[in-house]
């Protein structure tokens, strides 16, 4: 099998992002920093695991149920 037949994974486009509407702020964003416990950081890691999204992703869902 020639080497030039590797397969090549390709980046998902820019414009067609794979996260929720809730997640990509129209009119920008700003980072936030939170001290946690370990053990709600641990829960968490394994609700967004679950769930398979990210720790932001879970968050900002979270803030959306919540109305913010």
């Amino acid at each position: 099998m020639p080497t030039d037949s590797v397969l090549k994974m390709k980046r998902p486009s820019a414009s067609t992002p794979n996260t929720p509407s809730y997640a990509m702020p129209p009119e920008g964003t700003k980072r936030l920093v939170v001290d946690l416990p370990i053990s709600k950081h641990r829960q968490l890691k394994q609700k967004a695991a679950e769930r398979g999204v990210s720790v932001k992703a879970l968050v900002l869902e979270l803030l959306s149920q919540q109305g913010i």
